[in-house]
């Protein structure tokens, strides 16, 4: 059962990820669907342009790494990838 604690921690980290998409100029957040449940994050897009699709995933990671205090490992399980997809995704 969810509490308000949870409800409200996973509608600030929603609002924290579109707050950076903002600040990304290569990403379009209108074409950005994300769904955070107990702290997991998923998202869709509909982008034209890989590019702009790993813009889009960089900023998810480093909006997940910071209040995980870089703790790589950990913000891979909350996103649902493997460390070495995090580290790939990083370095493009």
């Amino acid at each position: 059962m969810k509490t308000s604690v949870d409800v409200n921690t996973d509608l600030q980290l929603k609002a924290d990820v579109l707050a950076e998409l903002r600040w990304e100029p290569s990403v379009d957040e209108s074409k950005i669907c994300m769904l955070v449940d107990d702290g997991i994050v998923t998202f869709n897009t509909t982008v034209q342009h890989w590019v702009e699709r790993a813009a889009a995933e960089r900023v998810l990671i480093l909006t997940t790494l910071e209040p995980c205090g870089g703790d790589k490992k950990r913000a891979a399980r909350i996103l649902g990838v493997s460390l070495k997809t995090l580290d790939n995704r990083l370095r493009l």
